[in-house]
């Protein structure tokens, strides 16, 4: 007999606003309006995934602002799945805040220069 894992899969949600906004947005609306349906689904096929995975882009540039907007969709998804979820997040090329990356470990160059030596 094999076993059966629910995952709930969302990709590249890119959380983006400007760092002193302070006025509730469209992409606060849709994330609700995305928090609003998957409750529906939940509720209406009595689904209890096992993983919720995040992959891809969490944020647009990854600014620590844009993960305080992802925070709160966390909070607010999490309130709506069952206690047993896991999550699993994977970040994106947008997860990296370029202007702060080490530049002793370029990911771009790693991955568009395979001839690259880390030592």
């Amino acid at each position: 007999m094999m076993s059966k894992i629910t995952i709930l899969h969302l990709s590249d949600v890119h959380f983006k606003r400007k760092e002193k906004e302070t006025t509730p947005t469209f992409r606060q609306d849709v994330a609700a309006k995305m928090i609003g349906t998957i409750k529906q689904h939940l509720d209406k096929y009595h689904v209890v995934p096992d993983v919720a995975a995040v992959t891809g882009d969490i944020a647009f540039s990854g600014k620590e602002y844009e993960y305080d907007e992802a925070k709160l969709f966390f909070k607010d998804l999490k309130a709506v799945l069952p206690s047993k979820t896991e999550f699993l997040a994977v970040p994106g090329n947008h997860d990296v805040e370029r202007d702060k990356a080490d530049p002793l470990f370029p990911l771009y160059e790693t991955i568009s220069t395979p001839d690259i030596e880390i030592t």
